[in-house]
């Protein structure tokens, strides 16, 4: 980077004013530069605004410029910024949460914040709210200054705050960014505006044809954002330190094998469908920064954050809950059914199901670990000893991922099955696989086939190691007991073949 910017503004009287700008306003790559009542420009700026400053021409200088880096500029563009609280009657911000109250699952959302206001600046020779045209000059009156009017046009931004005045001090805690979308004005002056926050943009965009393979969920956010020049966004995920480096330690953040945009979609409804499906929010905070959080992000910080409500004064805190509404929502009622169409491609023919319903898997085993009875289910190790194979490594496992086993009288949950690999540089890792985004995920860094073809099922670098992560002990309404180990021998006598039944 340059060692600083040399920003020259040359006004329309040929009065020259030179800014500065060091490297410590420009490290995210964008600066923005207010115009002071006098004075040099400057990087940060109040919510209060002198006249706007006519500009006759821009010159930046870079002052030591790297010889292998490459400064440019993408956009100068002038901005009047006009304090409209005196004209302000009514405002209303509707903030989307992660959720809605009819959702089952509390991730997997993205949302849009909206405002709507209501502007009255009634004069009686004309009106003081009009809408912005280029090709005409700026309003002027009977008393009036072009400055006293409030000039509506498309995609303004709006930046509302809140002012709590205290003792000393005045705080300004700001509500966001948004870009007005629409508005009317009436024969009296009165407007009523609407505006929504970034996602405005993304709404009206169609990204170009993308077409990635083996990429994940949060580098093809970055690649469909970057290709339609969104530049502020954030993606928040578990890392740690190790060794000085910053890695990713976040397990919900899937490897896509192949994906691919839609020219008929949006960014916005693409951003929508890619949330849903991996269980990721995304908003847009008071900076007009789109946060996007994966999951595990999410429960790690409820998990480390208490929350406390009050709706009566306890002591010297004061209450804090304005209104409150619980709804009930019985998941149970809903349900998922995965059907096939019916296809009309036969002039003659019998009728097809109008639903397909998933294959349910049945298998039977010994148990190869001893549990005992008053074990909780995160230390119960549980193995299963049968010969049903998986369709990645060929390797002894129950088919499903979750589940339940019937073990005596007792029926044990589990929601995972643990898988070993050996990547590239032949180091070997155990993981646990709970969904078919894991097997995506790591049988990409796994090498593939095995270490003897002749004996694929032991020697696969990707094969379960027969253990599955208990859930619950007891489950539907069983009591948790003792279980010994059950040789393969008394399970051959008793009768049982090494065979799965499928129940469709």
């Amino acid at each position: 980077m340059p060692s600083s910017v040399i920003v020259k503004i040359k006004y329309l009287d040929d009065t020259e004013q030179t800014t500065t700008v060091t490297p410590a306003s420009y490290t995210s790559g964008n600066v923005t530069l207010y115009a002071p009542a006098s004075g040099a420009w400057t990087t940060s700026t109040s919510n209060e605004y002198s006249n706007p400053k006519f500009i006759k021409s821009i010159r930046i200088e870079a002052v030591a410029p790297s010889a292998t880096a490459v400064m440019a500029v993408i956009e100068v563009s002038a901005r009047w910024i006009k304090d409209i609280t005196s004209a302000m009657v009514m405002s209303d911000i509707t903030k989307e949460s992660s959720s809605s109250s009819e959702d089952i699952l509390p991730v997997g959302k993205i949302s849009a914040n909206t405002l709507t206001a209501s502007l009255s600046n009634y004069n009686q020779d004309q009106l003081m709210i009009v809408p912005y045209n280029r090709s005409s000059g700026w309003n002027t009156g009977s008393g009036v200054t072009e400055f006293d009017f409030i000039y509506m046009v498309k995609n303004a931004e709006i930046k509302p705050y809140f002012k709590i005045t205290g003792a000393t001090k005045t705080h300004e805690v700001p509500q966001g960014t948004y870009y007005a979308d629409s508005w009317q004005i009436d024969q009296y002056g009165n407007t009523s505006l609407s505006a929504l926050d970034g996602s405005k943009y993304l709404m009206e965009i169609v990204p170009a044809n993308l077409l990635l393979e083996r990429y994940s969920a949060t580098a093809i956010i970055r690649i469909l954002l970057d290709s339609v020049g969104f530049t502020n966004y954030n993606i928040n995920m578990l890392t740690s330190i190790s060794g000085g480096q910053v890695q990713s330690t976040d397990t919900s953040i899937p490897t896509i094998q192949y994906w691919w945009t839609d020219e008929t979609r949006t960014v916005w409804e693409i951003l929508q469908e890619l949330c849903r499906d991996i269980q990721m929010n995304a908003f847009f905070d008071e900076d007009n920064i789109l946060q996007f959080y994966s999951r595990d992000k999410i429960y790690s910080a409820l998990n480390s954050t208490l929350w406390n409500f009050y709706e009566k004064p306890e002591g010297e805190i004061l209450p804090n809950i304005i209104g409150l509404t619980q709804t009930e929502i019985s998941s149970a009622n809903q349900t998922k059914i995965i059907y096939t169409p019916i296809v009309p491609t036969e002039y003659l023919g019998d009728s097809e199901p109008l639903a397909q319903p998933a294959v349910s898997f049945l298998a039977a085993g010994g148990l190869a670990y001893p549990i005992e009875a008053d074990t909780v289910a995160e230390n119960t190790t549980l193995i299963i000893n049968n010969s049903i194979m998986d369709e990645y490594g060929a390797s002894p496992i129950i088919t499903s991922f979750s589940g339940y086993f019937l073990i005596d009288d007792e029926i044990i949950e589990y929601d995972a099955v643990e898988y070993e690999y050996t990547d590239r540089n032949s180091n070997r890792f155990s993981v646990w696989i709970s969904s078919q985004a894991d097997v995506d995920r790591y049988l990409a860094l796994s090498k593939p086939g095995a270490a003897d073809l002749n004996n694929y099922a032991n020697t696969a670098y990707f094969k379960p190691s027969g253990r599955y992560r208990v859930k619950t002990r007891g489950a539907l309404g069983t009591k948790p007991a003792a279980h010994k180990v059950v040789p393969n021998d008394i399970i051959y006598s008793a009768g049982w073949s090494e065979r799965l039944m499928i129940l469709s």
